[in-house]
């Protein structure tokens, strides 16, 4: 009210815009062997600057403020990683990625299968002596596979086929 009892309202329609960040980091989850490296990279949608970004790579390792870290996994683990950035007017947003990445110790693969030789029709049993692994794919060589540690296997065929195992260590994978 002024002096004289009178009023005004002013209606502004959309005066004030409230956004939120959204960050992505499009390349995890990820896994390989250790030592393994990866160059993180966050994609933030925002309307204004990104100021700051802060980075736990959830292996215990020092927090990088990089807004582009590379990282090396040197212990084998599933590790999470959060990304935390800061917007030019003070808005903050945190990512938290479960499992983000998988690194493992490289496994010595070896295999045997027997009997060998063997008559069309016949079980094989293929016996996985890989020293480690939680994963495995067995390709019998005549466009057949296997997912099985041990599997057993028939030829319905005479030749000779190749066999290849490949076994996969907390997402380490070598081949045989």
């Amino acid at each position: 009210f002024n002096s004289a009892g009178c009023t005004d309202t002013v209606i502004k329609t959309n005066a004030v815009r409230v956004v939120k960040p959204v960050i992505t980091v499009p390349t995890l989850p990820d896994q390989g062997c250790i030592p393994y490296g990866i160059d993180f990279i966050a994609n933030v949608a925002t309307e204004d600057i990104v100021t700051s970004y802060s980075w736990d790579f959830g292996d215990g390792s020092p927090i990088s403020t990089l807004p582009t870290p590379s990282h090396i996994y040197s212990t084998q683990g599933i590790y999470n990683v959060t990304v935390t950035i800061t917007t030019s007017t003070g808005c903050t947003e945190t990512l938290v990625i479960p499992n983000a990445v998988t690194v493992g110790t490289r496994p010595v693969i070896n295999f045997t299968a027997a009997p060998n030789p063997v008559c069309a029709y016949t079980n094989v049993q293929f016996t996985n002596q890989s020293d480690i692994g939680n994963s495995f794919v067995w390709r019998f060589g005549d466009g057949e596979f296997s997912n099985l540690q041990n599997p057993i296997h028939q030829y319905t065929d005479t030749g000779l086929f190749n066999v290849t195992l490949m076994v996969y260590n907390n997402g380490c994978l070598d081949s045989l």
